[in-house]
């Protein structure tokens, strides 16, 4: 039986790598949302928290593919409906699991935590090209992440960009949908922003 990681992908945050958070409190809790840029962060809040990994990090990967803009479509919809064949919705999208609905929110992730040792995950933000890291279980996230400071300095640095440092373990059909989504007139990555794109050379 092939693992979720097997059947998603999953990507390394390696040790010291930094991550961005627009928020103004800086406890642990058993969801914390993360940017891998100031710029992103900064959209949720003018103090920005910088936060660095205190140990390797894996998470899955939840993008289902890439279109010609660069946006990442996520697969946390289709995750969500697998894992609870019971209740299967079409219409949810992320923000009904990430945001809308906290229950539902924190029902996924104590399953994925608790059922499939999952530290968190890597997806989009609303299937842009903007894109999350979120770091489940309070407990968990004291002994790998540690709080360095607030900051309201960096917003404007759009070349900073831990993405950059991650490393991603994908399957085969993430590479196929994206072809065939871009087409064979793939022009190459117009973001001006350093992207998921970019990073995997798509």
């Amino acid at each position: 039986m092939h693992s979720l990681a097997d059947l998603y992908g999953y990507v390394n945050i390696p040790k010291g790598t930094l991550l961005y958070r627009g928020h103004k409190d800086s406890a642990y809790n058993d969801c914390m949302f993360f940017a891998t840029n100031a710029f992103v962060a900064g959209a949720f809040d003018n103090n920005i928290q910088i936060w660095e990994t205190t140990k390797n990090i894996q998470v899955l990967f939840l993008v289902e593919y890439l279109n010609k803009y660069s946006h990442a479509i996520s697969s946390l919809p289709r995750l969500f409906n697998t894992l609870f064949p019971f209740e299967p919705n079409s219409s949810l999208d992320d923000l009904d699991i990430k945001h809308w609905n906290i229950d539902r929110r924190n029902k996924l992730i104590q399953h994925l935590f608790e059922k499939h040792s999952i530290a968190g995950w890597f997806t989009s933000l609303e299937n842009m090209a903007d894109l999350e890291v979120c770091l489940f279980d309070s407990r968990a996230n004291a002994q790998q992440i540690s709080f360095i400071e607030n900051t309201k300095k960096v917003r404007q640095n759009l070349t900073i960009d831990s993405l950059k440092e991650f490393d991603f373990f994908l399957p085969q059909d993430f590479y196929k949908r994206t072809l065939e989504v871009i087409g064979e007139g793939n022009i190459g990555d117009t973001n001006p922003r350093y992207n998921l794109r970019t990073k995997l050379n798509i």
